[in-house]
């Protein structure tokens, strides 16, 4: 556990992050993904497979909600809700009010306000 295991955090210290698959390829040395706004790529190796890069949405560990499929599939969101996972924060556990996917800005609570959020706001539609 986190008490006997010095490195037990560094073994927990994921980040969220988003891929972008490139649909139609082309053999070339650069990146296959042309979606404008992101920083995830895609690249051909010398074996001949394609190498996907995701880019981090923001550099805390978050245990992310579970998309609402039958909700939110083939649609736009713009940012998520979830708990932090990193447990050597000064309050682990933290509350992230939300992971802004469009910026990457991340807004945390307020360790001293306790009230979860709704569990059914997992995900909200763009207002755009």
């Amino acid at each position: 556990g986190a008490h006997e295991n010095p490195k037990y955090a560094n073994l927990f210290r994921s980040r969220p992050v988003r891929f972008v698959l490139p649909l139609r390829t082309h053999r070339s040395s650069s990146n296959l993904v042309t979606l404008g706004g992101t920083e995830a790529s895609a690249y051909y190796t010398s074996a001949g497979n394609v190498r996907v890069i995701p880019e981090i949405l923001c550099n805390m560990g978050c245990e992310t909600p579970r998309i609402n499929y039958p909700a939110r599939l083939g649609k736009k969101y713009r940012y998520f809700y979830s708990i932090s996972a990193d447990v050597d924060l000064e309050h682990p556990g933290t509350v992230i009010d939300s992971v802004k996917l469009y910026n990457k800005v991340l807004e945390v609570r307020n360790p001293n306000q306790s009230k979860p959020l709704n569990p059914r706001k997992q995900i909200l539609p763009s207002l755009n």
